[in-house]
């Protein structure tokens, strides 16, 4: 990935992250800039160095971080992207990367088989359906209304 095309990137994503009639999948990551607004800018240099030091799909997770953990995407400034980027994007990392961890950790519980039949009490008598997913399903709406 070349500088210029990691710009594009950001401005996609942040496009992505403030306007609500972009939307980054249905574009395909396209944006409107060019070569030469890219070439007047001062921060050209973050994105020359973000595009050798890191793969597409990094840079790609690298400005979702930083898009998600600012309080407002709409306001956020290349300068606070350069300045505490590195650490935002290690601490989403560390979230992703833990996800599934925590996941089956906090479903254990679920998973036993006493456990299980309190949460989701099944009595295919009561059900019209004989699909063991569709009871439980039919089951849970009916103990929720």
């Amino acid at each position: 990935m070349n500088p210029f095309d990691c710009y594009k990137l950001f401005l996609s994503l942040k496009n992505h992250f403030t306007k609500s009639n972009y939307d980054y999948f249905k574009y395909c990551g396209k944006s409107n800039a060019s070569l030469a607004a890219f070439n007047k800018r001062k921060d050209k240099y973050f994105f020359e160095r973000l595009s050798r030091k890191k793969t597409e799909d990094e840079i790609k997770n690298y400005f979702v971080a930083n898009f998600v953990e600012c309080d407002d995407p709409q306001t956020i400034w290349i300068g606070e992207i350069i300045k505490s980027g590195d650490s935002v994007y290690e601490n989403w990392s560390r979230k992703i990367q833990s996800l599934r961890y925590m996941f089956k950790t906090e479903t254990e519980v679920f998973i036993q088989k006493e456990t299980f039949n309190e949460f989701f009490f099944c009595d295919n008598s009561l059900s019209p359906h004989n699909n063991f997913i569709e009871s439980v399903f039919f089951n849970c709406r009916n103990n929720i209304n």
